[in-house]
């Protein structure tokens, strides 16, 4: 499959997801908007019941409060990747700076006088430690708390020493911030519908006639107490991440073509809540298309084994299999989604080559790979792809599995061997239960006979039988071909 074309941001910290920029256009960060959100007072429960697999993608609306999320996803589970998105490349850049920031930010102290341009005294400092919960996983008010974070806020901003030539420098801020006890408040020009807003620390709630309040949400989410904090940051430093600019009704349905296989946690915030789908029809759709691929199954594709986060307030209509605190899905995934799962794990992005021996396969796929970042061919053409082109993997599709004589399968492999590429092979597995594919497996050892020792091998379960498949990764030089 040849990746989608996406517009990216080059990465400030993490490290670059090549599977999602391998075939990007690098933009800068201010071509487009003056201005962003600062914050955000998106309401967050990040608590999953259930998941299919040990690690999860997560693609997600680049507002701030996506850190929060990931707080409470990575004390569940690892995240194989994260893609923020936005229309707004400033969001995307003020996002990349907050990360940066943390990520340098010796303690939460340290972070919030950074992002605010505030210097904080020990009492407020007490103060704020009161707030301070045991787990991040809920980013909302607390109503028993409610006094007291505003005498917090109120005691910070009135006590604090705030560097406004500081804070209008960092941000290029186009007005004055005007500071009031309660919270730092801004009249800017936005890519949204709010143009102005208190930006405050601990205080949650909105008194009438206040402007909207975006909040840091401390003591909740990764600010939930300083062991919470640090964990962000050692995990921040070792994300793979892509920052990707364009309008998500274009780009998720890339997104989703791209990780087809990888099991999805997507953060929509409030961008598909009622008051925008009825003003913007190709949203609706959108998430439409989303509750559809979350929710089919075999012969119906994509089947994406995904879970949907969004703003508690939003009211949105998650399908129940897709929710994070929802039962159990009944359809499980195909045979084929559950393969490919395992194979394009192996892939990360690096273009290769998908060698098959089923010519009609490749006219019912269009001659295109479903696997991201590979060309497809038939076994017949083996030699010509080899000398035509380089490929850094070789990944040789259920050969034997499907009728191709012993002999002829040993030299196509070694013939792999000689081009210096990984290898992949994946094969049916000759004591597997599965009827379907009775008398057609083989087993791991004939597969050794010709490549020697592998680097992996993993097992893939089936309807019936917990060993269907076998995926074996051979790294040359590794690989000792027996001749």
């Amino acid at each position: 499959m040849q990746l989608p074309e996406l517009d990216v941001l080059n990465c400030e910290w993490g490290a670059t997801d090549s599977l999602v920029t391998r075939n990007a256009n690098v933009v800068v960060a201010d071509n487009a908007w003056e201005f962003g959100y600062l914050l955000s007072n998106d309401h967050i429960d990040s608590r999953i019941r259930h998941t299919t697999s040990d690690e999860l993608s997560l693609i997600a609306i680049g507002n701030p409060h996506v850190l929060h999320l990931i707080a409470g996803l990575i004390h569940q589970t690892r995240l194989r990747r994260v893609v923020f998105c936005d229309f707004n490349p400033w969001q995307l850049h003020h996002l990349q700076r907050m990360g940066t920031t943390l990520i340098e930010s010796n303690d939460r102290f340290e972070f919030l006088q950074n992002i605010f341009c505030l210097k904080l005294n020990d009492r407020i400092r007490q103060q704020l430690t009161t707030l301070d919960r045991p787990e991040p996983f809920l980013v909302k008010p607390k109503w028993n708390e409610r006094k007291r974070r505003q005498q917090i806020e109120a005691e910070l901003w009135t006590q604090g020493r705030f560097d406004e030539t500081q804070f209008q420098r960092q941000y290029q801020c186009p007005t004055r911030p005007n500071v009031t006890d309660k919270g730092l408040h801004l009249a800017i020009p936005n890519a949204g519908d709010i143009s102005e807003y208190l930006l405050s620390v601990a205080r949650v709630d909105r008194r009438r006639n206040d402007p909207y309040i975006f909040s840091f949400f401390w003591g909740q989410g990764y600010l939930a107490n300083e062991d919470v904090f640090q964990s962000m940051r050692h995990q921040l430093q070792n994300l793979t991440v892509s920052f990707v600019v364009g309008d998500i009704c274009r780009t998720l349905p890339k997104l989703f073509e791209i990780l087809r296989y990888e099991p999805i946690a997507l953060w929509n915030s409030n961008v598909f809540k009622v008051h925008f789908t009825r003003q913007h029809l190709s949203l609706l759709k959108c998430y439409e298309s989303i509750a559809r691929f979350a929710t089919q199954r075999a012969p119906s594709y994509p089947e994406l084994d995904m879970l949907i986060f969004n703003d508690l307030r939003a009211k949105l209509e998650i399908p129940k299999s897709a929710r994070p605190l929802g039962k159990l899905r009944r359809r499980p995934l195909s045979n084929h989604s559950r393969t490919f799962r395992q194979v394009a794990r192996q892939l990360n992005g690096e273009p290769g080559l998908e060698i098959v021996n089923v010519q009609d396969w490749i006219d019912q796929d269009g001659g295109v790979s479903k696997l991201p970042g590979l060309d497809y061919c038939h076994v017949d053409q083996l030699d010509d792809r080899l000398v035509s082109s380089e490929f850094g993997i070789l990944f040789f599709h259920i050969l034997r599995g499907h009728g191709m004589p012993g002999d002829e399968w040993a030299s196509a492999l070694r013939k792999g061997v000689s081009s210096g590429a990984k290898i992949i092979v994946l094969e049916h597995f000759a004591g597997s239960n599965d009827r379907d594919i009775q008398g057609l497996g083989i087993d791991p050892n004939d597969v050794r006979t010709v490549l020697g020792e592998e680097k992996s091998l993993k097992w893939i379960p089936g309807d019936r039988s917990e060993k269907r498949n076998f995926l074996m990764v051979f790294e040359i030089p590794q690989a000792t071909p027996v001749r």
